[in-house]
């Protein structure tokens, strides 16, 4: 079932890739893009998921004769690494985890938004009283 699944993600992100829907110079977008497509497939555990997207990602960098770092691979090798990297490091478990919090809605964001006009506010009518008293030393 996820060679199936893994195929159906592969063919998707990679027709956007080619068609220029999904930026494939972007590190970031391809792994939103990838976790929106898994998300259509509930029975699947996050690290399911987390495991199908790196698989599917490295296979489609590599182009069709499955060699990363030949004319053919779809994704710039500058994404491929910063990709490594961030498997390397674990970054992507993380990322993964808060696009798939923010699609449950767990981070209210307007709320976000408010709270960062406010201190805006704040932080305007401050720097002008700031400025006076560091004028003054």
């Amino acid at each position: 079932m996820d060679k199936v699944i893994a195929s159906k993600i592969a063919i998707l992100l990679q027709e956007g890739i080619l068609k220029g829907e999904i930026s494939k110079d972007s590190p970031m977008k391809l792994i939103a893009k990838g976790m929106e497509m898994l998300e259509t497939f509930p029975n699947m555990k996050g690290e399911e998921k987390k495991a199908l997207l790196v698989k599917v990602i490295e296979k489609i960098a590599a182009g069709a004769d499955g060699i990363a770092g030949t004319d053919d691979d779809i994704i710039p090798p500058s994404v491929v690494e910063a990709l490594k990297t961030m498997l390397e490091k674990d970054l992507i478990g993380d990322i993964v985890q808060v696009i798939a919090g923010a699609a449950r809605g767990e981070f209210n964001l307007q709320q976000a938004k408010l709270v960062a006009v406010e201190t805006a506010k704040v932080a305007k009518s401050c720097v002008p009283a700031l400025m006076t008293c560091l004028k003054k030393k």
